[in-house]
């Protein structure tokens, strides 16, 4: 054998040497074998071993970061246990806990009794704040009769995440995140100069047609949460969003919204409660637009750890505040339902939703029912990578005709949503988000077809 594999076969002893109970190494027998599995060609095999040993020569010199990186490059071309350990452990030791925990619960779910790596799971669940889960894999490890070597290492970590599970009693984050936007349809217009109406013909200005332009995003989210009672019990929390569109060529398509709630979370077993009151107030065009008061109760029932249920309600009063707009004043009612289904510890999230709505008018013109439907779709990947896909569908029946119409107005609306997104160095992160709406309607001035394209970054604390 090569001189180069006699060096990697010393790293591998090397590693079982030093982490015993950790999964049994694989290494250049997992790069063989995926070679048989995969036709990959000798010489891909060959780069793969040449890159492992550059990354277990970083690992062991402590250069955790440049070793990640290298692992991660394995492991994009082969999935081993081995892998997934220096991974998680690496990723630990540069801060990117959620990177580690999710090789950590991968290892676990295929072989529950390593009890090392369920060890430095729980480490890396205490070191990011989530101590009540930290203490639930120390209890879980405890209950399964662990080596006495590991045993006064589980009972130091589990009296202090007791003790800091029972006396932090508040949590916060904030993320801040600027984007640019591409709008192919800027004010929501028909693709046409000219629209039939009750009368005859409605010419359409360049403003109320469809035109397309750039946008700068900015968005601020802030949020507190109190723990009233013991850990899964009464919670109460604040959050705070704000949004900014700002149009680069039609100051008149500018738009933010700033949203202040708060409210209680009760949190038992296997259900969770939140009755948040909150206050939105809009601008459009550089122009104060809207204020509203909203209720926005929710209430999930967990049947077990991939099955649940969620109901949801909103009520908003919302009042324009320029007088040509007063028509609009409303009150607007919404029911939802539906279920959630979480496969591989969260990584897919499946659900699907009913809603019943009905927005009730200071003029029958501005009054609908509604029925639509939602399915979305959440994949975590590896590298701290997420994907997110929404589509809805919507239907509006008011209860008069609009201007210019005859007829009662009746929208169908199809509203599709995909995001990529990635985090990086802990806490920052950037996503790529399209959107595209079509509205059907039988009033010819309502149709329209618009999609946006976004690039965004931003960081979380």
């Amino acid at each position: 054998m090569q001189k180069s594999c006699r060096v990697f076969w010393a790293l591998i002893l090397a590693v079982v040497i030093m982490l015993a109970e950790s999964p049994a190494a694989v290494g250049q027998e997992g790069i063989e074998k995926a070679q048989q599995e995969t036709g990959a060609r000798p010489e891909e095999t060959k780069a793969l071993d040449t890159k492992l040993s550059e990354a277990l020569k970083l690992y062991y010199d402590q250069e955790f970061d440049k070793a990640l990186l290298i692992f991660e490059e394995i492991a994009d071309k082969l999935e081993t246990m081995d892998l997934m350990f220096w991974v998680g452990t690496s990723a630990a030791k540069v801060g990117k806990y959620e990177l580690a925990i999710e090789n950590f619960q991968e290892m676990l779910s295929i072989d529950p009794n390593l009890h090392r790596v369920r060890l430095d799971l729980a480490n890396v669940l205490f070191e990011s704040g989530r101590y009540e889960e930290a203490r639930q894999e120390l209890e879980r490890l405890k209950a399964a009769s662990p080596p006495k070597s590991l045993e006064t290492k589980i009972d130091k970590r589990l009296r202090l995440a007791r003790i800091s599970e029972r006396t932090k009693k508040i949590r916060w984050g904030v993320l801040f995140s600027q984007g640019y936007q591409y709008d192919d349809n800027l004010s929501c217009g028909p693709d046409r100069s000219e629209v039939d109406v009750l009368l005859g013909t409605l010419h359409l200005d360049e403003r109320q047609r469809e035109l397309d332009g750039y946008n700068w995003l900015t968005s601020f989210t802030s949020h507190a949460r109190y723990d009233i009672g013991e850990p899964k019990g009464l919670l109460w929390k604040a959050q705070l969003d704000f949004f900014f569109s700002k149009n680069r060529s039609y100051s008149e398509f500018d738009f933010m919204s700033v949203d202040v709630s708060t409210g209680p979370w009760v949190v038992g077993s296997r259900d969770i409660l939140q009755l948040p009151v909150g206050y939105t107030h809009t601008r459009y065009g550089g122009s104060d637009l809207s204020k509203a008061f909203h209720f926005d109760p929710n209430f999930e029932h967990f049947f077990n750890n991939n099955f649940s249920i969620q109901t949801s309600a909103v009520l908003a009063v919302e009042d324009y505040i320029p007088s040509e707009y007063d028509d609009y004043d409303n009150t607007l009612l919404s029911l939802s339902i539906g279920p959630n289904f979480y496969f591989r510890e969260g990584r897919h999230i499946i659900s699907g939703y009913v809603t019943l709505e009905g927005r009730d008018g200071d003029l029958k013109r501005t009054s609908y029912d509604a029925t639509s439907f939602t399915l979305s779709y959440f994949l975590k990947l590896p590298a701290d990578t997420g994907v997110f896909f929404r589509y809805r569908w919507r239907e509006r029946q008011y209860k008069d005709n609009p201007p210019l119409y005859g007829d009662k107005r009746e929208d169908s609306t199809n509203r599709i949503r995909a995001t990529v997104s990635r985090t990086f160095l802990g806490r920052f992160f950037a996503s790529f988000e399209w959107t595209y709406v079509e509205n059907n309607s039988n009033a010819e001035l309502y149709e329209f077809e618009k999609s946006t394209y976004a690039l965004n970054a931003g960081v979380i604390f």
